[in-house]
């Protein structure tokens, strides 16, 4: 387990198996955490794969902003920028759940 603090400083808690495969980023959905993902981390990370599976602002172990402004898509968004960046990970495979495939389709929008 690992956090990072994202760009505002919000603590963004994920974890991660490192390959040198590409890596597999899962977003869970409202209101869920990281461990809806449990059986596609043991199953892809026994296959090779890298994983990075992480709790959403507001979610599990990771910060929970004060203010509703924190919330907005773009900011969620952010976070997996942060993430992708801070784990220097190449050529991502994105993989979203509800409302973790529309934050990842504000993702593409932001970062394409």
């Amino acid at each position: 387990m690992a956090s990072i603090n994202s760009f505002d400083n919000t603590k963004i808690h994920y974890v991660s198996h490192k390959s040198i495969k590409d890596t597999i980023i899962f977003v869970h959905g409202w209101p869920h955490n990281h461990t809806v993902w449990n059986r596609e981390i043991k199953h892809f990370s026994g296959k090779g794969w890298g994983i990075i599976a992480l709790d959403l602002r507001g979610h599990g172990m990771s910060g929970k902003p004060a203010t509703k402004s924190a919330y907005k898509m773009e900011n969620f968004a952010r976070d997996i920028k942060e993430l992708i960046v801070k784990n220097k990970v190449k050529n991502p495979i994105l993989v979203g759940h509800s409302f973790g495939g529309m934050v990842l389709l504000k993702f593409e929008e932001l970062f394409p």
